[in-house]
């Protein structure tokens, strides 16, 4: 050990003596007889660089005193981080490369939450207060506050209040939609004691099929309704300059192409741009082409079977839209 670095170097010696001829051995461990450890820091008992035994570290045993080190804000938000983090949020002014619209809502959400569980962040003593009390009053009275009351609702096994509530929800996009649908099915299946029928079971599927940006929380309910785990692919968060955003479109959001209702049992509405030549596709889960024209703005899905398909829409031999279409009887 003559090349001892910074690094800690830990030796351990053993030593063992072997039995005599026809002499028994008691059965135990051989005894460790030297123990040396080399660590940097002035702690030469310490193995672990750096020490996790420094001077400015709580000790968690039990009856230990805690030592010099402060704890972070409990919240993970202090007086200033507030502003940094979810100012943008309060002032609508955060954008986005991808999923921008999701994203948003998906922070308005989580800090409304946050804010609804910690009101003293409501009430830092900074002139931004108001504007978080503002948000916080308008999240309470929207949608997402609804649904944080349905929730409260269903774990409080109050089926009715939950019933009741749920229903008077008026979904404005994807994310609202799958949690309200989910809802349903968990206040008047589930904690009724009721079997799923078929119709649940493919709406179910469909929510789960979605990433979670698209479709919210609403996914890890289903997948534990399912009993099933959830993997979704990576999305960038990554915030975007306004500049950016202008000139970073995809082909989707300048054709303004969508498929309405979805799901549906009867009829579907597709909207793309007037003089624009397009073809629209649409696979079972089998991957078979069930349809396949050009330039159709109304289809009939009466006669279809109740199940999750997918859909593109090709200009110019490009795909400007894919999506999944669910139809339920």
């Amino acid at each position: 050990m003559s090349n001892m670095n910074s690094h800690s170097i830990s030796t351990i010696i053993i030593t063992t003596s072997l039995p005599a001829a026809g002499r028994r051995v008691p059965n135990r461990k051989p005894a460790l007889q030297t123990r040396t450890r080399v660590g940097t820091n002035g702690d030469d008992a310490d193995k672990f660089v750096p020490s996790p035994r420094g001077a400015n570290l709580i000790d968690p045993k039990d009856g230990q005193q805690p030592r010099s080190l402060q704890c972070a804000n409990a919240n993970r938000i202090g007086n200033f981080d507030r502003d940094v983090a979810f100012g943008p949020i309060v002032g609508d002014s955060a954008t986005f490369e991808d999923y921008e619209e999701e994203l948003k809502y998906a922070f308005k959400n989580y800090l409304y939450e946050l804010l609804k569980h910690n009101d003293s962040l409501l009430t830092l003593g900074f002139s931004t207060d108001s504007s978080f009390q503002r948000f916080y009053t308008e999240m309470d009275t929207s949608n997402i506050g609804s649904f944080g009351a349905i929730r409260e609702a269903i774990d409080s096994n109050m089926v009715d209040s939950a019933a009741t509530l749920n229903e008077l929800v008026t979904d404005i996009n994807s994310i609202e939609y799958s949690r309200k649908s989910v809802n349903s099915v968990i206040i008047n299946k589930i904690l009724q004691g009721l079997d799923l029928d078929a119709t649940d079971s493919t709406l179910l599927e469909y929510v789960f099929a979605q990433h979670w940006i698209q479709a919210g929380k609403a996914v890890y309910e289903t997948a534990g309704i399912l009993g099933k785990e959830y993997h979704s692919p990576q999305i960038s968060f990554r915030k975007s300059t306004s500049a950016h955003n202008e000139t970073k479109k995809t082909d989707e959001q300048q054709l303004n192409i969508k498929i309405h209702p979805n799901p549906t049992s009867n009829h579907v509405t597709i909207s793309v741009p007037e003089n624009i030549t397009f073809v629209f596709e649409l696979k079972d889960i089998y991957n078979r082409i069930c349809i396949q024209k050009e330039n159709i703005n109304e289809l009939d899905v009466s006669t279809f079977t109740s199940g999750i398909y997918a859909v593109r829409i090709l200009v110019n031999n490009k795909v400007q839209y894919s999506g999944k279409l669910v139809i339920i009887k």
